[in-house]
C-alpha cells in the first residue's frame, strides 16, 4: 500500500457528515478525493481534477473557487478564488505542501498557492496537513504556515522522533 493511501485513510476518519470540507491540490490531496465517502457534505476545493473527482459523490456538493488556472498545480487562484474564500466558513481542511523544513516551515513554490493556503487556514476550524516524508528537510520559496499554524499532521512512518517531537511540542497532533 502506497503512502499516499496510508494517509488519505487516515484523513477519513476526520470527515464527518453534513460538514464542509475544502480539499487543497495536491497528488496526496487526490488520493484523499478518491476515497472519499458519499456523504452530505459541502466540499470546496481550487483543485480541477480533484473537482472533476468529486463529481461521482451523488451527495456531496462541490464548490470549485474560481480565478485563474495555474497549469502545474490545476489549480486556480487569484482575486476570484480569493474572493470566493471570503464567504465560505469550513469545518475541515486537508491542505498539502511541497516542502517542510523546521526553519522555514511548509512551502510551497508558486506565490498565489501561498496565499490561497493561508486564506484557507485562516477561514477553517480544523486544518489538517496532508505530507508524506518525501517533503521533510526542503524548502520551496514561499512559506505559507509553521507547525503552530496546522492542527493535525498526517504522515507515513518515514519521519523522525525529533521531528514527530517538535511537531507536537508546537501543538500539532501527529498521526
Amino acid at each position: 500500500v502506497n503512502k499516499k493511501r496510508i494517509i488519505g485513510e487516515k484523513a477519513l476518519a476526520y470527515i464527518e457528515d453534513k460538514s464542509s470540507v475544502y480539499i487543497d491540490a495536491g497528488s496526496t490531496t487526490m488520493t484523499l478525493a478518491e476515497m472519499l465517502p458519499d456523504k452530505q457534505l459541502l466540499i470546496s476545493t481550487c483543485a480541477l481534477n480533484i473537482a472533476g473527482e468529486l463529481l461521482k459523490l451523488k451527495n456531496s456538493r462541490i464548490n470549485l473557487l474560481g480565478g485563474e488556472v495555474n497549469k502545474n498545480s490545476i489549480s486556480t487562484y487569484g482575486p476570484g478564488a480569493r474572493a470566493a474564500i471570503e464567504n465560505i466558513n469550513i469545518d475541515v481542511a486537508f491542505i498539502a505542501a511541497t516542502a517542510f523544513s523546521v526553519k522555514n516551515g511548509f512551502s510551497c513554490g508558486n506565490v498565489h498557492d501561498c496565499e490561497i493556503k493561508r486564506e484557507i487556514l485562516n477561514r477553517s476550524s480544523l486544518r489538517i496537513m496532508l505530507m508524506d516524508s518525501s517533503k521533510v528537510d526542503s524548502t520551496m520559496p514561499y512559506t505559507f504556515a509553521h507547525p503552530k499554524d496546522i492542527d493535525v499532521l498526517i504522515t507515513d512512518d518515514g519521519i523522525s522522533n525529533e521531528l514527530r517531537s517538535f511537531f507536537i511540542e508546537n501543538g500539532t497532533k501527529v498521526l
